[in-house]
């Protein structure tokens, strides 16, 4: 549920888009989007509250992601 609004709210220039996207009414998306303020202390609809939030998700995704701890390839898998 979490992820899925951040991601809406970075891919949408309204709250209605952003509710269409993860498909809710608009009225869920507007009360998630006031938590979602309250806790950052930023608007994400209000100047640079939408870079500012989709850098916080992409730190967010880096830290979580586990491609790096993949060993790295050797010279017999490039042949």
């Amino acid at each position: 549920m979490g992820v899925a609004t951040i991601e809406a709210v970075i891919h949408s220039q309204s709250v209605r888009q952003a509710a269409r996207l993860a498909g809710v009414h608009h009225s869920t998306i507007q009360t998630r989007i006031e938590t979602i303020s309250a806790l950052l202390g930023f608007d994400p609809f209000d100047g640079f509250g939408k870079p500012r939030l989709g850098t916080a998700y992409l730190v967010w995704r880096l830290r979580r992601s586990r491609v790096l701890d993949l060993p790295s390839p050797t010279n017999e898998t490039r042949k």
